[in-house]
């Protein structure tokens, strides 16, 4: 038997993955910015570059697709979950996954984050076992 447990994927909303290349960031000074990995109705999770020095409180998200034709911002959120990824043999970068989930949808957020799941992902996204540290949420 395995020493590790088993995470148990708490979400009420399926996880889907990307067709296309998207990228959040926290605003106002998008010190967090880098690849969505997958969104759902809920909330995303996102891969960025780590720096030395935690970036200052963040109070909204903006996620925008790479080809420029889609933007969703002014979005409230509590970070559920921000750890370190495994490292690249021989490499000094570090990344690391932030998993993001939404507050109140509000004006046409909804239909635009509808939108966005209908025309920019793919099949549900695959729900990996991984250790991570909990954050507290941010607060705007």
């Amino acid at each position: 038997m395995s020493n590790k447990k088993k995470l148990i994927d708490r979400r009420k909303h399926e996880r889907f993955q990307l067709q296309h290349t998207v990228f959040a960031t926290l605003l106002p000074d998008y010190q967090k910015t880098g690849k969505v990995i997958d969104v759902s109705m809920g909330g995303l999770a996102f891969q960025y570059l780590a720096e030395l020095h935690p970036p200052a409180a963040s109070c909204e998200l903006m996620f925008f697709s790479a080809s420029g034709d889609f933007c969703l911002s002014g979005l409230s959120f509590v970070t559920v979950s921000d750890f370190e990824n495994d490292r690249v043999p021989f490499s000094s970068i570090r990344t690391r996954r932030c998993g993001l989930q939404f507050g109140e949808l509000v004006g046409d957020q909804i239909a635009k984050l509808g939108y966005f799941l209908h025309n920019y992902t793919t099949n549900k996204a695959e729900i990996k076992n991984e250790a991570h540290t909990d954050c507290q949420g941010m607060q705007g």
